[in-house]
C-alpha cells in the first residue's frame, strides 16, 4: 500500500479543499433510515375488535419489535371518519404517524359531504394498500329468490316494502339501493342500523329481508341454509363462494370495492414511506400473518404493492364515487 502523505506545497491545501466540495455535491444523498424515537400512533376510526381493528393491533406487535418503540392503535370512532382522518393530515411528518383509512374515508366522504376538511391528493401520502373486506349480497332463507335478477322483479311487485339493511347515507348497502332506484326501477325500504351485526342478526331472524355481510363470516351461515348469496363484491370470484356470482356478473354494473390502506401526513420523507411500505408488505405477505390474523376478521388481503400503484388505485376509485356521487344526487345527511 501507498503512504497518504502530507502534501508538501501549501498551495495544494485550497485545490484539495475545491476537489472535496465538487465531491461532495456530485455524490448520491444517502437516504436516512427511519427511526422512530418515540411511540407511533396507527390512527383509524373503526371501532375495537373489527376487522381493521383486529389487524393492526397484529401488525402494530409485529412493528414494535421490528423498530423497538411501541406501535399504539388509537381508535377515534366518531364523526363518520372525518376526525380520525383530519388529526392524521395535521399530525407532524416525522414517522411516528400513520393512518388507516377506508374507501369511506378517501373516497366518498369527499364528494359525499363538501364540507369535508381535508384534501385527499394534498394533505395524505399513500403507503400501501392492505386488502378489502369482500362482503356478499344476502337474503334471508326464506325470501323467495335465488339470483339478482329474481331479487329485483319481487321487489318490483311489492315497491317499498322489501326490506334492506343499511347503515346511513354512502354506506355500500345505501349505494347499491340507490344504483337499483335510479337504474333498474327498483325500490327497496331502508331499515337502517348503527351496528353490522345488529343487520347479520336481523337478516338471520328474518327481521329484514335484504343485507350485505362479510364473506367469511356468511360461509357457514349460507351453509346451514340460513341466509343465501346471491353476489359478492369485488372484481373476481371469492374462493369461499366460487358459485356466486360477482356484482357485475349478477347485474349491478358497480365496482364497489371496501378497501383499506395505510397512509401518512403530507411531508413525510419518502425513505420513511418507502420503510413502511415493506415491513406492511411483509406482513400481507406472510402466511402466517394472513391465516391468522387477516383472513378470519374477514379482511381479505392484497399483495404487497407500492406507493404508487396504490396512489394510482385511488385515483380511480375516487373517480368512479365522484361519477357515482353525482349521477345519484346522493347528499350527506
Amino acid at each position: 500500500m501507498h503512504a497518504i502523505g502530507k502534501p508538501r506545497q501549501a498551495g495544494w491545501m485550497p485545490a484539495l479543499a475545491c476537489c472535496a466540495l465538487l465531491l461532495l455535491q456530485s455524490a448520491p444523498v444517502v437516504a436516512q433510515e427511519y427511526r422512530p424515537g418515540k411511540p407511533v400512533r396507527i390512527i383509524m376510526s373503526n371501532a375495537v375488535g373489527s376487522p381493521h381493528d383486529i389487524t393492526m393491533r397484529g401488525a402494530a406487535q409485529v412493528l414494535s419489535q421490528t423498530f423497538g418503540q411501541p406501535f399504539i392503535v388509537d381508535n377515534r370512532t366518531a364523526g363518520r371518519g372525518v376526525i380520525a382522518t383530519t388529526a392524521c393530515v395535521q399530525s407532524a411528518p416525522d414517522g411516528h404517524t400513520i393512518c388507516l383509512n377506508s374507501f369511506i374515508n378517501i373516497s366518498l366522504n369527499p364528494y359525499l359531504y363538501p364540507d369535508t376538511p381535508y384534501d385527499v391528493p394534498r394533505d395524505l401520502v399513500p403507503v400501501i394498500r392492505l386488502g378489502a373486506i369482500v362482503s356478499a349480497l344476502l337474503v334471508g332463507a326464506n325470501v323467495p329468490v335465488n339470483s339478482v335478477r329474481e331479487l329485483f322483479e319481487f321487489a318490483r311487485q311489492k315497491p317499498g316494502s322489501v326490506t334492506f339493511a343499511h347503515f346511513g347515507v354512502g354506506s355500500v348497502n345505501n349505494l347499491i339501493m340507490e344504483w337499483a332506484k335510479r337504474e333498474r326501477g327498483v325500490e327497496f325500504y331502508a331499515v337502517p342500523y348503527k351496528v353490522s351485526v345488529q343487520s347479520l342478526n336481523a337478516l338471520l331472524s328474518g327481521e329484514t329481508q335484504v343485507a350485505l355481510y362479510a364473506v367469511a363470516v356468511m360461509v357457514p351461515h349460507v351453509k346451514q341454509g340460513r341466509a343465501k348469496a346471491l353476489a359478492v363484491m369485488g372484481a373476481r370470484r371469492h374462493v369461499l363462494m366460487p358459485s356466486v356470482p360477482t356484482l357485475r356478473e349478477a347485474g349491478i354494473e358497480l365496482d364497489l370495492d371496501n378497501w383499506t390502506g395505510i397512509f401518512m401526513p403530507a411531508g413525510t420523507r419518502r425513505e420513511i414511506v418507502q420503510r413502511l411500505n415493506q415491513e406492511f408488505g411483509k406482513l400481507i405477505a406472510d402466511a402466517a400473518f394472513r391465516d391468522k390474523i387477516m383472513l378470519p376478521s374477514g379482511l381479505e388481503p392484497d399483495d404487497p404493492n407500492t406507493p404508487e400503484a396504490f396512489a394510482a388505485f385511488i385515483k380511480r376509485d375516487r373517480e368512479m364515487y365522484e361519477n357515482l356521487i353525482r349521477s345519484t344526487g346522493l347528499k350527506g345527511d
